[in-house]
């Protein structure tokens, strides 16, 4: 494309951008961060027809300096590059991207805990005392719940927030639409997930884990639980020992368990309600 764009400021682009395309909030906060933190560089207000390769190089080169690791850099570089080929697409940017610098960041290496810590992890759940004061359930019964489904489910802290009783069936089979991939995930639930879960419901709520102040909240208290239990690390820790305790009790298993399946058959003939019931499960850390 090329020519004159109309002119936006990047960030009034992004309100619009998030109206029109379907993304979470989470992702969409993503960026606002990166280009809040691209006008903090330019010391202004930076609009979407000024986006060139030379900005955008030197902008790099600076959180470089700057001593940001190399994962954090390729992140913002992906979130400008995004932002920069749908103002492209709307008009509001002259030219796509062309030349831009690349990062190198180094491959990942996931650290999940063993299955003595996590039972550390369970047993400090159930010592925690007191009440959440929004909801009335006592902190004890609903941080043990939270552990059982997250450990059963492998799901994201994200997804956690969002499940309802509803999702859950009478069977233990839970059935939740992811909401970073957009995919369904079928679980089959322990029967003492079960009853913890069942040990916190209350007849006028729909959520199993409601949480009415800022999720980052939630990595404060969090903290306080992984003290008691000697270890670190947040909430999606417990997906990542799931799926790895899967793998070695079952090689291959840990994409099934993350809900990463995928091809025709999964997407046309597989009935997931059924081979929910025969799914994955980490080793057992609750009796």
């Amino acid at each position: 494309m090329s020519g004159e764009a109309a002119p936006m400021r990047l960030l009034d682009f992004l309100s619009t951008y998030g109206i029109s395309r379907s993304i979470r909030k989470s992702s969409l906060d993503q960026l606002y961060i990166t280009i809040r933190g691209l006008e903090r560089w330019a010391q202004r207000q930076v609009d979407a027809s000024e986006l060139n390769d030379d900005l955008a190089n030197r902008w790099i080169l600076a959180l470089e300096e700057s001593g940001k690791s190399r994962t954090t850099i390729r992140g913002q570089r992906a979130n400008l590059l995004t932002v920069w080929r749908a103002a492209v697409d709307e008009g509001h940017a002259i030219s796509p991207p062309k030349r831009i610098k690349r990062v190198k960041a180094p491959p990942a290496m996931p650290e999940a805990w063993n299955l003595a810590q996590m039972k550390a992890l369970l047993t400090a759940a159930e010592s925690i005392g007191g009440y959440w004061r929004w909801c009335g359930i006592a902190r004890r019964s609903w941080w043990r719940a939270w552990c059982l489904v997250a450990y059963d489910s492998g799901m994201r802290p994200c997804d956690m927030l969002t499940l309802a009783f509803e999702h859950i069936g009478t069977n233990g089979v839970l059935i939740k639409i992811q909401e970073k991939t957009g995919q369904p995930v079928f679980r089959k639930l322990r029967e003492e997930t079960v009853a913890a879960v069942e040990a916190i419901k209350t007849p006028e709520r729909r959520l199993v884990f409601p949480w009415e102040i800022k999720r980052c909240r939630l990595y404060y208290y969090w903290k306080e639980l992984t003290k008691i239990a000697g270890v670190d690390g947040g909430p999606a820790k417990i997906r990542k020992t799931g799926a790895t305790l899967c793998e070695i009790e079952r090689p291959g298993s840990a994409a099934i368990y993350l809900g990463h399946v995928s091809g025709v058959a999964y997407k046309h003939y597989v009935d997931m309600r059924q081979l929910a019931e025969h799914a994955p499960l980490p080793p057992r850390i609750a009796q």
